[in-house]
């Protein structure tokens, strides 16, 4: 094991092995990942450092930085705990408000827009290991969100792609998983009495309502009215935009209700979808006409269904809402996403190894004949308890349909 420490990238490390009694932590996709170091004795103030932990192979296992630091005594003698953030701390930090289209420069393609906004807020970040993501995204509003929001926020809209951050500031993107890791069979290299199974319907749906934006419709429609002499305010169908009010046959002045100058012939109030005669003037006299033309607005829902299914578990029904989609293949692409992931019952495993070359995002065949397991696995995350001279891992995995 070996650990040190850096103000910079650009500085010399500072070893500090010889004060850690041990590292624990964990490594995930699409998640923060999370370590501590236990150091016996008082040391200086390390907040903001970067730390890097080897294992007794000197590979590297965990980087980025310090970001509390405690010290607690006890018979006598003072620890010290570091507790530490992998390098997508940074992507906490840093904002990015930005609208992409599928008719701008990215031409919808995801790759491009995580270009974009890394170019933008992470630019020390490298991007040799993004893929190609075999999807396109119509629409992604990012309203002054942190960058690693703004990342999770396109992955829920593309199927079956994750991503995650290494120890050398590069960005994994990946499909379905990443490479392939160890076999593992019971008995041989997973350690005796530490297998966890879990089975789980929670969460299951297989019929999925997707419900998208609101905007206005392509087309215009015409309402009609007739004034009774008597009625300010009249009923429209939809909530309307871009609307034009006629009186008789005759373009009038109309505007928001909320824009008021006190000057218009009637005004429109898309919240209660009314039209209304203002008091500063007169009713109109009964039997004149009013049009009202204006496109009425649309709310994207659909649905998508997997029958068997159905057919196997009974009907369970979820309804996904989403404001960024705006597009009915867009919503076609999510709510299918959304259907693949959750139509069927879940089976999580975890389980100790001293298998060291393990990593989140690996594809892993799992043998266990007592507990019928026999199938490839995504490791989820990877936990580690490195001492001097010895690693104690935990894999956390989800099984591959």
């Amino acid at each position: 094991m070996k650990v040190e420490v850096l103000k910079t990238l650009n500085d010399d490390p500072i070893d500090i092995t010889n004060l850690v009694q041990s590292v624990s932590g964990q490594r995930a996709i699409g998640e923060s990942s999370e370590f501590q170091v236990n150091i016996i004795g008082q040391i200086q103030n390390y907040n903001l450092y970067i730390i890097r932990v080897f294992d007794e192979d000197e590979v590297l296992k965990y980087a980025g930085f310090v970001i509390n630091q405690k010290y607690n005594q006890s018979s006598s003698v003072t620890w010290t705990t570091l507790s530490c953030y992998d390098y997508s701390y940074i992507l906490h930090h840093r904002i990015i408000a930005k609208k992409y289209l599928g008719t701008d420069t990215t031409e919808g393609k995801p790759e491009l827009i995580i270009t974009d906004i890394f170019n933008e807020s992470a630019p020390e970040f490298s991007l040799d290991n993004l893929r190609s993501i075999g999807a396109n995204i119509e629409l992604l509003y990012l309203k002054y969100e942190t960058v690693f929001d703004a990342l999770n926020k396109l992955f829920a809209m593309v199927n079956d792609y994750y991503w995650y951050v290494d120890n050398d500031l590069d960005l994994h993107v990946f499909q379905t998983y990443e490479e392939d890791g160890p076999d593992f069979n019971d008995g041989i290299n997973i350690l005796m009495n530490t297998v966890k199974l879990e089975e789980s319907s929670e969460g299951l749906s297989n019929r999925v309502w997707v419900i998208g934006a609101k905007q206005a419709a392509e087309n215009y429609i015409d309402q009609y009215f007739t004034t009774d002499g008597k009625s300010r305010i009249h009923s429209l169908s939809y909530e309307p935009n871009y609307t034009e009010i006629y009186l008789d046959g005759v373009l009038v002045d109309s505007k928001l209700e909320s824009n008021d100058d006190g000057q218009q012939e009637y005004l429109i109030s898309k919240k209660e979808k009314v039209l209304i005669r203002p008091d500063y003037k007169a009713i109109e006299t009964s039997g004149k006409e009013i049009k009202a033309r204006y496109k009425p607005t649309r709310e994207i829902v659909d649905y998508f269904e997997d029958q068997g299914s159905i057919e196997e578990y009974g009907l369970f029904e979820t309804v996904i809402k989403n404001k960024d989609l705006n597009d009915k293949l867009e919503s076609r692409r999510f709510g299918r996403a959304a259907l693949k992931k959750n139509k069927s019952i879940n089976r999580k495993i975890s389980f100790e190894t001293y298998e060291r070359d393990v990593f989140p995002g690996q594809k892993i065949y799992i043998k266990i004949d007592e507990m019928n397991i026999d199938s490839d696995w995504l490791i989820l995350s990877v936990s580690r308890n490195i001492k001097p001279n010895i690693s104690h891992i935990s894999i956390a995995a989800k099984e591959m349909i």
